[in-house]
C-alpha cells in the first residue's frame, strides 16, 4: 500500500510526468464526452471508435507511467496517436475546419509545448500545424471529402461541447502547472534565503561570521567618514581557551563558545552587530556610540561572563580590547587598534578590559 501511495504522490512527481498525467486524464474526459454525444448528434460511427482507442491509449499510458515511473514513451505514443491518427480522422468525420476538432488541436499544442523539450518539441510543433494546414487545403479543394453534420443543431452542439471541454482542459492544465511553478518558486526563494543565511552565519554559534562582520564594519566606516557618525568596536577573547580544549575536550570547548555567544547577545543592543571573529574571538560593532557608551555594554558583558555558572568547567573569563573610530583611519588600523588593546589586556593579567580614550 505504501509503495502504491508513493507512486501516486503528485507533489513529488516530476513536472513532465505530471503534465502527461493531467493531459491524458483531460484527453480521456474529452474522448468519453465525445463518444457519448457523437451518436445522438448523428455523426459517423467511426468517430466513436477513434475516441474509444484514444481512451485506451491514454489509460494504458497513465497506468504505465505510475507503474514504471516513466512518462516519455507513453506520452510520445499518446501524442502521436492523437496528433497523427485520431484528430485527422475526427477532422474529416466531424465537419472539418468548422467542427469541434480545432479547439482540441490548440490544447494539444499547449500540451506539446510544455511537456516536451528540444528536438521532440520542435518536431511536434512543426508537424502538427503542417498536418492540419494540409487538412484545411484538402478540405478547401475537395469539400465533399468531409462528412458533414446531420443538422445545424448537431453541428453547433458538438462545436460548443468541443470549445467548453477543450477550454476547461486548458484551464485545468494551466492552473496545475501554475501552482507547481508557484510552489517551486517559493522553495527556490527559501533555499536562496537559507543559503544567504548560511553564508553570513557562523555554523557553530549561530551568530554572524567574519565575512559579514568585515563587510558591515567596512560599510559603517564609510558612513562614519561621510556623515561624521560615531562608532566603536570591541574584540572579546576567551581567556585560556586552549586549556579548556586540552583538559575538557573540543566538544566542551564548542559548548563554551555557544554559551559565550548567548551570554554576549543578552547585552548587545538592537543596532549593535555581534559576530564570531575567529576561533575564540568575538567582535561587537557599536554603531553611533562613543567609546564611553560602548564601554558600558562591554563591562556588562565582562561581568556577566565572570559571574556565569558554566556547566562542565569551573569558570571562564574574557579579555576585551575597545577602540573608537577616528575619521580617516583605515580598516586595518581601526581593527588593529582594538587588537593591540586586547593583546595588552592579556599581557597584563587577562580578565580585564583595555581601552584608550
Amino acid at each position: 500500500m505504501k509503495k502504491l501511495k508513493d507512486r501516486l504522490d503528485f507533489a513529488g512527481m516530476p513536472l513532465e510526468q505530471f503534465i502527461f498525467v493531467v493531459a491524458a486524464v483531460s484527453a480521456c474526459i474529452m474522448a468519453i464526452i465525445g463518444a457519448v454525444t457523437n451518436i445522438p448528434l448523428g455523426l459517423a460511427s467511426i468517430t466513436s471508435v477513434i475516441l474509444l482507442i484514444d481512451i485506451i491509449v491514454c489509460v494504458a499510458g497513465i497506468i504505465y507511467s505510475f507503474k514504471k515511473q516513466k512518462w516519455m514513451v507513453p506520452s510520445i505514443i499518446a501524442v502521436s496517436y492523437t496528433a497523427f491518427i485520431a484528430f485527422p480522422m475526427l477532422w474529416y468525420t466531424t465537419g472539418g475546419a468548422t467542427g469541434s476538432t480545432m479547439p482540441y488541436i490548440i490544447v494539444l499544442g499547449l500540451v506539446v509545448s510544455i511537456m516536451f523539450k528540444g528536438k521532440l518539441r520542435v518536431f511536434y510543433n512543426i508537424a502538427i500545424p503542417f498536418i492540419f494546414s494540409a487538412a484545411i487545403i484538402v478540405e478547401m479543394l475537395f469539400p465533399n471529402i468531409i462528412i458533414q453534420y446531420s443538422s445545424r443543431t448537431s453541428h453547433y452542439t458538438d462545436l460548443t461541447i468541443g470549445l467548453v471541454v477543450s477550454f476547461v482542459a486548458a484551464v485545468a492544465l494551466t492552473i496545475n502547472i501554475s501552482k507547481r511553478y508557484y510552489v517551486a518558486r517559493l522553495e527556490s526563494e527559501a533555499l536562496v534565503k537559507k543559503l544567504g543565511e548560511i553564508s553570513i552565519t557562523d555554523p557553530l554559534t549561530g551568530i554572524y561570521n567574519r565575512r559579514l562582520l568585515t563587510s558591515c564594519l567596512d560599510e559603517e566606516m564609510r558612513k562614519c567618514y561621510e556623515s561624521n557618525n560615531l562608532m566603536s568596536i570591541c574584540i572579546i577573547d576567551v581567556d585560556h581557551f586552549k586549556q579548556v580544549n586540552d583538559v575538557y575536550g573540543h566538544l566542551v570547548g564548542d559548548k563554551v563558545l555557544i554559551e559565550m555567544a548567548r551570554t554576549i547577545e543578552k547585552h548587545v543592543k538592537a543596532d549593535d552587530i555581534l559576530g564570531r571573529y575567529g576561533g575564540e574571538e568575538f567582535l561587537i560593532i557599536f554603531k553611533n556610540q562613543t567609546l564611553h557608551e560602548a564601554l558600558a555594554t562591554v563591562e556588562a558583558v565582562h561581568k556577566s561572563v565572570q559571574d556565569h555558572e558554566w556547566e562542565e568547567i569551573d569558570g571562564i573569563t574574557v579579555s576585551c580590547g575597545v577602540s573608537e573610530y577616528v575619521k580617516g583611519i583605515s580598516y586595518s588600523d581601526f581593527v588593529g587598534a582594538a587588537d593591540k588593546l586586547l593583546y595588552h589586556a592579556k599581557e597584563t593579567g587577562r580578565n580585564k578590559i583595555s581601552y584608550k580614550r
